[in-house]
């Protein structure tokens, strides 16, 4: 949980910018695209699994 928060506080800041430059719209892409969502989602997924063994 604590190191999800830096991610979380990441893409509220980024959302509430009026205004895109191209670098931060790279780094949102990298961030929070498709890829970024399913490695997270099998990291979670993988922590759950590993701690319970």
């Amino acid at each position: 949980m604590v190191l999800s928060l830096p991610y979380v506080l990441a893409g509220l800041i980024i959302d509430r910018l009026p205004h895109y430059s191209p670098a931060i719209r790279k780094w949102r892409q990298v961030l929070f695209g498709r890829k970024a969502i399913y490695i997270i989602l099998a990291a979670i997924i993988s922590f759950w699994i590993f701690r319970n063994l």
